[in-house]
């Protein structure tokens, strides 16, 4: 039995679940709590928001010690919230203008809920559904404290509408129609390195396992570091470690390989 592993960080999206399909790979989440069993803490380290991967049943499925939701903008100890940033007033009602004059939306993200700052709707149904989510209500911005944003706007607006936007908030563009918008520049490895302190933990006893570029940053804080098959070739050439595909049960077949279950 591998004893140097002390801590899993493990991704959701398809490394565990598949989309839209509604699929979580179990033999993989079987798996991972007989580390838990063993000994090993659990922590999910998701692009998520947190409300969004508890919708999809992620927590009720592993119930992980830890979480870092938000690609590190929300981290949590259990169920209580350790760290967060949050926008500040201005900033926000200086973005809601721009956003409702020029038609878009946005999705207001708070420590574990959320709502859309307006009823304009084109291509909001299709995201949700696409990550199995179910559509946030409408709501108003009342000083809520914020965590982060994603603004549904379509890339070729990028030249003109990005320079109307607060210049202080952080921008980062994840698809052809979404925006990630953060009040600080959030990335998993920072949730990582956060946790790792938090527990006394060294990184020569933590595991991260992942598919995306996102995944990138917490490959880079950790000993080993394992990515799927089925993700990019510049993230699986970045990790120690490349697994099956999560089609193949691929982060079951990494822990058994790697001596941290039988």
């Amino acid at each position: 039995m591998n004893k140097d592993i002390k801590i899993i960080f493990v991704d959701i999206d398809n490394t565990i679940f598949v989309h839209p399909e509604k699929y979580f790979d179990i033999p993989s989440v079987e798996a991972i709590k007989q580390a838990q069993k063993n000994g090993i803490k659990i922590c999910i380290a998701t692009a998520r928001p947190y409300h969004a991967a508890k919708e999809i049943g992620s927590f009720d499925i592993i119930k992980p010690d830890y979480i870092i939701s938000g690609n590190g903008a929300t981290i949590f100890d259990h169920d209580k919230l350790i760290y967060s940033d949050y926008f500040n007033d201005k900033d926000l009602k200086d973005f809601i203008k721009v956003v409702n004059k020029y038609n878009f939306n946005a999705e207001f993200i708070e420590e574990k809920t959320c709502f859309l700052i307006n009823n304009y709707m084109r291509r909001i149904n299709q995201y949700f559904k696409e990550f199995c989510q179910l559509v946030p209500s409408i709501g108003k911005y009342t000083n809520q404290k914020i965590t982060k944003a994603l603004l549904f706007m379509p890339k070729k607006y990028d030249e003109k509408m990005l320079p109307l936007l607060p210049s202080s908030i952080v921008y980062y563009r994840f698809s052809d129609n979404l925006i990630d918008v953060m009040p600080v520049q959030a990335y998993k490895g920072f949730g990582v390195k956060y946790l790792l302190n938090y527990l006394n933990i060294a990184s020569e006893n933590a595991l991260a396992i992942g598919d995306e570029r996102q995944d990138i940053s917490m490959f880079n804080e950790v000993k080993y570091s394992v990515a799927m098959d089925n993700g990019p070739e510049e993230v699986k050439k970045t990790a120690t470690y490349v697994a099956k595909s999560i089609r193949e049960s691929g982060v079951k077949d990494i822990l058994i390989k790697l001596g941290v279950i039988d």
